[in-house]
């Protein structure tokens, strides 16, 4: 039997330039995560990386619009770190076989 598990968490960017981590929810071994910002009215841009360092650095953050995503192997969603444009940017992070 092929069951996926997934654990969906949402994080949501109160201020713009804010950065906001991921919760400490460990992520076993052979899962990995998935960032996807989720609809708004207007067009916020958000921004992803799996350090606290690389949210502020272009060449190491991913640029999302509503519905993007981004995948990655990471041990725990604190590695996370979300920020947007715009105040109230609300991001989904599944963890998923």
């Amino acid at each position: 039997e092929n069951i996926q598990e997934v654990i969906i968490r949402r994080v949501r960017v109160l201020t713009s330039g804010e950065p906001v981590q991921g919760p400490d929810i460990p992520v076993p071994e052979g899962y990995h995560v998935t960032v996807r910002q989720r609809y708004h009215s207007g067009d916020p841009q958000g921004r992803v990386a799996f350090s606290r360092n690389d949210i502020g650095d272009d060449a190491t953050r991913s640029l999302l619009y509503d519905g993007d995503s981004v995948s990655g192997r990471v041990s725990n969603l604190n590695k996370v770190w979300v920020d947007s444009d715009t105040a109230n940017t609300d991001f989904e992070l599944m963890v998923e076989r």
